[in-house]
């Protein structure tokens, strides 16, 4: 975010920042257990998607398609956030 100087407002950016954390945490904790799991594998703790489905005894396949209804939750919540910043 830019004040009308041209500078950025770190304060105002660190608001934001955590309000998008914030959302996140919400969209995680309305989702199974396992989901949430799988991304907190993947993005928070770095590991690849063979990896994850060989620690849960799960299929890579499995992986990819709970990552991807992830994704697809987060860009939704977060696209109509953004939307108050355009």
């Amino acid at each position: 975010v830019f004040t009308t100087d041209g500078y950025s407002n770190e304060t105002e950016d660190l608001h934001i920042e955590e309000e998008i954390d914030l959302l996140i945490d919400m969209v995680l904790m309305k989702m199974s257990d396992r989901r949430r799991e799988i991304f907190e594998m993947s993005r928070r703790q770095g590991l690849s998607n063979d990896d994850i489905a060989d620690k849960l005894g799960i299929s890579k396949k499995t992986v990819e398609n709970q990552l991807s209804v992830v994704s697809k939750e987060l860009k939704e919540v977060l696209s109509r956030f953004m939307m108050f910043f355009v």
